[in-house]
């Protein structure tokens, strides 16, 4: 039932609510700047064109024939229809997709909390620290399965004597591992809250409901490969370095990573408070515990799952807080200016965000291959091509005129094709058999910025003292030619690797025309 003040504050709950997903959408807009993402919309088109979903690797001219686990194929597909429209139709929907997840949970802390207040102060601070990650790929079907999950367990007790209610978890379970490995996540939430509810009144129906939710989990292409995704690519990740796997801590001289931490430190810190000053005298003390230990282990286990960490905490920060404020603070007048304070800053960085995108473009052109692959295919440059990095982006474009070497589906490139990639990017024993005789690469194309930059520098400088040439040049690649095997015009002086005031003054001037040439073939170079 509505309270007075709540009746008189609904109209201004709506305003702020639609002002708060306009802000979340306009921060969400932003362009592709992931390589992957390109590799999900390749394996959509597939999916698509053949009816079948890939189990093994079409793409690499290392690892063709590998298995391939497209743990991703559902939203593959998704990914493929929307971009087939308009590449600005799939960050679009990024986009809305991101601003309803956060409506929907802005919802869930009014809930708990009891009014719009808390959870309107908390979300926005708490859902802009990790907005970035909310981008154009599958594990954004992971952010949305997880905060679906907490709503259902939060529900659960109350309405477990509903069939319709108990059907919908096997129907997300369903979805989800169709969708996003991160379903195994969804798993671990679902046993932490089976283990700590284990002597409750409805134990034997969750019990039972989340056995036929773990049964449909296999209900996908790569059955229980699926599960043991994490396990097939632990090794590939650890020997690449993947930054994104790396933990939140070795991004500590960072400052917003040291700010996370230590917001990471306070949240805990409270909870733990709350729980023990109350001696876990609650049924749900345990889970909110085991949560916390999750929220806190997935940032510093990988900074690519610091965005479950919000999502996690929000909903326990909205029933530990027990502030309500006064009853003539939540009248229009007072609740009004402090709802325009905090929506006006939101919206004001957000519609500069929404800006910097729409000027920029779909792509973002400074660390993907754009400018690469289009000179590439103008030039028809000769295959076979060497990648470092990138490669998901370079499949999008060139597949299937070209294979390419490497790239970020992790269990494909298991043992020898990682071995050989890391060979020739380090230069190893035997990398020049690699790459002159087993492959005979023709075409190079290099991430030449941190943290490969000492790796492209070191293969660049032996390529060209074996004759290979410059010929792009642009912020997110350069490419490289075997001489002799294109008739385009190479840049002879400049080149990443050489500080402007290494050029000797009699090159200088032919340096500066090599370098207004590379500028009029990229323009958007920095």
């Amino acid at each position: 039932m509505e309270t007075p003040i709540y009746q008189k504050t609904r109209g201004l709950n709506r305003s702020f609510i639609f002002l708060f997903s306009l802000a979340v959408f306009l921060f969400a807009l932003s362009p592709v700047s992931q390589s992957d993402t390109r590799t999900i919309i390749k394996n959509g088109e597939y999916i698509i064109s053949h009816r079948s979903v890939p189990r093994v690797d079409i793409f690499s001219l290392s690892a063709g024939g590998a298995q391939f686990i497209a743990h991703f194929w559902l939203a593959a597909v998704i990914f493929y229809f929307l971009d087939a429209i308009n590449p600005w139709t799939l960050i679009i929907f990024s986009a809305l997709f991101t601003s309803a997840s956060a409506i929907l949970f802005l919802l869930f802390g009014r809930r708990l909390s009891g009014s719009l207040l808390l959870p309107a102060v908390l979300l926005p601070p708490l859902f802009a620290l990790t907005l970035e990650l909310w981008v154009p790929r599958a594990q954004i079907f992971s952010y949305l399965g997880v905060i679906l999950l907490l709503i259902y367990l939060n529900y659960f007790p109350a309405r477990h004597h509903s069939r319709l209610f108990l059907s919908f978890l096997p129907l997300l379970f369903l979805l989800w591992a169709n969708l996003h490995a991160g379903v195994i996540l969804g798993l671990l939430i679902l046993t932490i809250f089976i283990a700590t509810h284990f002597r409750a009144s409805f134990f034997r129906p969750l019990l039972t409901i989340s056995f036929i939710s773990l049964l449909a989990t296999f209900l996908n292409p790569n059955g229980f490969y699926l599960h043991l995704y994490p396990l097939l690519i632990k090794d590939v990740i650890a020997s690449l370095g993947v930054m994104e796997w790396n933990s939140l801590l070795s991004f500590s001289h960072l400052l917003p990573a040291r700010f996370f931490l230590t917001l990471i430190i306070i949240i805990s810190s409270f909870i733990i408070f709350r729980l023990f000053s109350r001696r876990f005298s609650e049924p749900d003390d345990y889970f909110t515990a085991a949560l916390l230990v999750l929220a806190v282990a997935l940032p510093l286990t990988a900074i690519r799952q610091t965005a479950f960490f919000p999502i996690l905490v929000f909903p326990i920060l909205c029933r530990e807080i027990k502030w309500r404020p006064p009853a003539h603070f939540l009248t229009p007048l007072p609740a009004g200016i402090l709802s325009g304070i905090l929506l006006f800053i939101f919206l004001l960085f957000g519609v500069q965000h929404a800006r910097a995108t729409l000027a920029e473009g779909a792509f973002n052109r400074h660390s993907l291959p754009v400018g690469a692959a289009d000179f590439i295919i103008k030039n028809n440059l000769p295959a076979p091509i060497f990648n470092l990095e990138n490669g998901g982006y370079l499949i999008y474009r060139l597949f299937p005129d070209y294979s390419i070497f490497f790239d970020n589906r992790n269990e494909v490139y298991r043992g020898a094709p990682l071995s050989e990639y890391l060979t020739i990017a380090r230069r190893g024993d035997g990398w020049e058999n690699l790459f002159n005789d087993k492959y005979n690469f023709q075409t190079a194309v290099l991430w030449y910025r941190p943290p490969l930059d000492s790796l492209a520098a070191g293969l660049s400088h032996d390529l060209f003292l074996r004759g290979w040439r410059l010929v792009f040049w642009d912020d997110a690649a350069i490419v490289l030619v075997r001489g002799g095997t294109s008739s385009t015009t190479p840049y002879q002086i400049i080149n990443p690797f050489i500080a402007p005031d290494l050029i000797p003054p009699d090159k200088r001037r032919a340096a500066a025309a090599e370098l207004s040439r590379a500028l009029e073939i990229s323009p958007d170079s920095l």
